[in-house]
């Protein structure tokens, strides 16, 4: 049997997720020292870049019958409720400038790529929303709504995704978009992080 179709995501993209990891307004998150100012960069940065993402997202569930619900799974409006806590959401447009476009999504494993990074990011999130909350008093109703994510239903929501993934396992076409379309969404949250990073220096 072949390998999983998130172990192959996850080999297939992970320099693109070490170079995120290690980007400089990502790297020091989790310090006791982390500027607010660049966490506030990271949700400007975010929301743009999700917004986008979304809308692709939407628009091609709306368009094709699929058995995964993204509805309950929107992430904008928790970036939403973080730039309303820090004041900052009138000001979007201003603070941060478009990454540029979405990775397209015409097929099923175009889909669960872009979906990978998404869903992956909440894994992390719960681990940095402890230290949100520890080091900068933030939680999930008062400035890390978007770290937080699922809370207490992370991994069920996880291995969800998951098994939606693994049902194009045997469909290598599709494997292949759906490695190539995670590899694109990861070098937009970079590009994302970089154009804020540069703005706001």
């Amino acid at each position: 049997m072949g390998a999983t179709v998130q172990a192959r995501l996850r080999e297939a993209s992970h320099s693109c997720h070490a170079r995120i990891n290690q980007h400089p307004l990502l790297a020091g998150l989790m310090g006791r020292d982390y500027p607010l100012t660049s966490y506030q960069t990271v949700l400007l940065a975010y929301y743009n870049l999700y917004e986008m993402l979304e809308l692709k997202i939407q628009d091609y569930v709306i368009k094709y019958s699929i058995p995964f619900d993204y509805s309950t799974r929107q992430k904008l409006f928790w970036l939403y409720d973080d730039l309303r806590f820090f004041d900052l959401y009138s000001n979007l447009e201003v603070n941060v400038a478009s990454p540029g476009d979405a990775p397209r999504i015409e097929s099923i494993g175009e889909l669960i790529g872009m979906l990978y990074p998404l869903e992956g990011a909440t894994l992390g999130g719960q681990l940095i929303s402890k230290q949100l909350f520890k080091n900068h008093n933030l939680t999930r109703s008062e400035g890390a709504r978007f770290f937080n994510g699922y809370a207490d239903d992370t991994m069920a929501y996880w291995n969800e995704f998951c098994l939606f993934a693994n049902s194009i396992n045997d469909d290598e076409t599709q494997c292949k978009l759906a490695e190539n379309a995670a590899i694109l969404t990861f070098n937009r949250f970079e590009e994302a992080l970089n154009v804020a990073h540069d703005a706001h220096r």
